[in-house]
């Protein structure tokens, strides 16, 4: 069994960490995501709230998912 590295779960915590705060923040305090404001501008409420949704939660989530499980298995764990 080889050594886990612990970096790769360090960054798959920190990504799902900021896609949790993402949805917070944007649950709670919208004003303080600024790319999200201007893509409100440009785009709608509806679409620049699921771009938004998708880019900055969904994904990062995805991403620290896929980070932290791909060590295990590398691992056998």
């Amino acid at each position: 069994m080889k050594e886990i590295d612990y970096t790769f779960i360090i960054i798959g915590v920190l990504a799902i960490v900021y896609g949790i705060y993402t949805i917070v923040i944007r649950t709670k305090n919208p004003e303080k995501l600024t790319k999200l404001t201007e893509m409100k501008k440009r785009m709608g409420d509806k679409k620049a709230i699921a771009v938004h949704t998708f880019s900055y939660s969904v994904l990062p989530i995805i991403f620290g998912l896929v980070f932290i499980v791909s060590e295990l298995i590398k691992n056998n764990i």
